[in-house]
């Protein structure tokens, strides 16, 4: 009987599952018309949530991105969901747009973990340059030295070798690094280049 009633619990939270994701469907699909004839923030947004609990990440991002076209996002986590959609599916130049946009707005707050996240997006996009600035602020503000490495590495990759030493050592000042051996042996390199 312990059995049976396992059993029947278990098909119970089965059709409770399937009347929720019909019902998220429904709601997605008033949402889905909504946006095309009133396209406010909330409706955006909110799709955009039906959206990722329903695994769709791609319109997930789709919605969103709509909202950021729109001029609509006026929050840290709309900013820096979006962004990290948009570097899943492999768009880190517009990754890195949208963080940048939302740091030069006060929207997204300057803390380690956006000031990285703009880094690596433009790194990613093989924006060297326009990455230093974010790798330095994250870097000062962060309890280990491994954004130091990374601020190095672009430095050594731009030919820039003092700087790239000097960011270096300070990583390996700082400490608490994944491979102090590979940060040694990048200053082994630059040593040598320069």
């Amino acid at each position: 009987s312990c059995r049976f009633l396992s059993e029947f619990h278990e098909r119970q939270n089965l059709v409770k599952s399937i009347k929720i994701i019909r019902y998220l469907r429904k709601i997605a699909k008033i949402y889905e018309i909504l946006v095309q004839h009133y396209p406010k923030k909330r409706y955006w947004t909110n799709l955009s949530g039906l959206y990722g609990q329903r695994d769709r990440q791609m319109d997930q991002m789709a919605a969103l991105e709509a909202a950021y076209d729109d001029r609509l996002l006026d929050k840290q986590r709309e900013f820096t969901a979006l962004s990290q959609l948009l570097f899943m599916f492999e768009n880190p130049r517009k990754a890195a747009r949208v963080i940048e946009n939302g740091l030069n707005q006060g929207i997204v707050k300057q803390e380690e973990k956006t000031l990285k996240a703009a880094a690596q997006y433009w790194h990613a996009a093989r924006e060297l340059e326009r990455a230093k600035p974010y790798y330095k602020k994250a870097a000062v503000k962060s309890k280990e030295g491994e954004l130091y490495i990374f601020l190095g590495q672009v430095h050594f990759s731009l030919d820039e070798f003092n700087e790239a030493e000097e960011a270096i050592k300070e990583g390996i000042k700082k400490g608490k690094l994944k491979d102090e051996a590979a940060a040694y042996m990048l200053l082994g390199q630059i040593n040598f280049e320069n």
